[in-house]
């Protein structure tokens, strides 16, 4: 079997880790696989008999106007933009149920982009994953025709090896990751310091990391790391203590898994397919969707508890070991491809 797959980045954000996560996998199974992306410009669709699976991209539009064949597309969904006006997620807006019309972010040609695009996934009705509920039921509102089957990603749980003495999270090192840090808007990088520094008025021996810039700099108090390897990132994971993620709109993100493969309980409003990723006081803690002051005195009560963030660091390492491997989500995509491929 082969498989062409395509996104935005080769290496960097979510979706190039499951596209190479994906990729791993199959590989070992001894498929063929190939991997375009939008950043080097490199797509070539001569590999007519092969499964094309799309994920994250910046101009879908063109991407699928120019689809060569019909049969055996699939796409995962990261995010909301194939089936929106363009918009990576839509934070308090409903406008996609009426066809993205007055787009309160301003995306130029919005209704009529959201038009074409639903008109070709119409015609070509590939198989659409997404790796949240949140997600599917969404889709199903506005594309009921669309075909839409639901497999969680999955992380590298048996590479990140957590340390659960207690002293860890007495330390109070709290963490934020996302791509961009603090510039990541979508994901609260913009927010992340006030509520910072509300934290440290009662907790001035707080530590606090960030991950993700473009380099490393010193904010206020705060240690500014630029993008880091995978392994690079989990090895701060297991040594923190609280991941205080405000994030506004996500879908099912794979830092969250990461954490709590790491024995690293994430505090997080309960947007969009989080809800489904942690039991909340159990498993992680999830506040009400942009209360920031309830986030804060979260924060502040969390620190004061190691002995609690322990408990739910290590019921969150059993979730991930149970529920979220990379070979877990290997295996649901590897059978959806065999349905497609005959």
């Amino acid at each position: 079997m082969e498989v062409c797959f395509y996104s935005t980045l080769k290496d960097k954000g979510g979706a190039a880790r499951v596209v190479n996560l994906l990729s791993k996998f199959l590989s070992k199974k001894g498929h063929i696989i190939r991997h375009f992306s939008e950043e080097e410009n490199n797509i070539s669709f001569e590999h007519k008999s092969a499964i094309w699976h799309f994920h994250t991209l910046l101009n879908w539009s063109n991407i699928l106007a120019s689809l060569p064949k019909k049969d055996k597309i699939v796409i995962t969904a990261h995010d909301f933009r194939v089936f929106s006006g363009g918009c990576v997620f839509p934070v308090n807006c409903v406008q996609w149920e009426q066809k993205c019309e007055n787009c309160p972010q301003q995306i130029f040609n919005a209704t009529k982009i959201f038009e074409f695009q639903k008109k070709i996934l119409f015609s070509i009705k590939p198989l659409i994953i997404v790796p949240s509920n949140w997600l599917k039921k969404i889709l199903k509102k506005i594309m009921p025709w669309l075909k839409v089957k639901v497999i969680p990603n999955g992380v590298e749980v048996e590479y990140i090896h957590p340390q659960f003495d207690l002293l860890r999270y007495k330390q109070k090192l709290v963490l934020f990751v996302a791509h961009g840090g603090l510039k990541a808007g979508f994901k609260g990088g913009g927010s992340w310091l006030s509520i910072w520094n509300r934290i440290k008025v009662e907790h001035p021996d707080a530590k606090g990391i960030v991950i993700g810039d473009v380099e490393k700099k010193q904010v206020q108090d705060v240690l500014i790391l630029p993008y880091l390897s995978s392994a690079a990132v989990w090895k701060v994971m297991e040594r923190a203590s609280l991941f205080l993620y405000p994030t506004l709109a996500d879908n099912y993100p794979l830092v969250i898994l990461e954490a709590m493969a790491a024995g690293l309980p994430v505090l997080a409003y309960g947007v969009g397919g989080i809800n489904e990723q942690i039991d909340s006081n159990k498993t992680g803690f999830l506040i009400e969707p942009f209360s920031q002051e309830d986030l804060i005195k979260q924060a502040i009560l969390l620190l004061q508890h190691a002995s609690k963030l322990k408990e739910v660091g290590q019921l969150a390492r059993e979730k991930a070991t149970k529920y979220f491997s990379w070979q877990k989500m290997g295996y649901r995509y590897l059978k959806e491809y065999e349905k497609l491929d005959g």
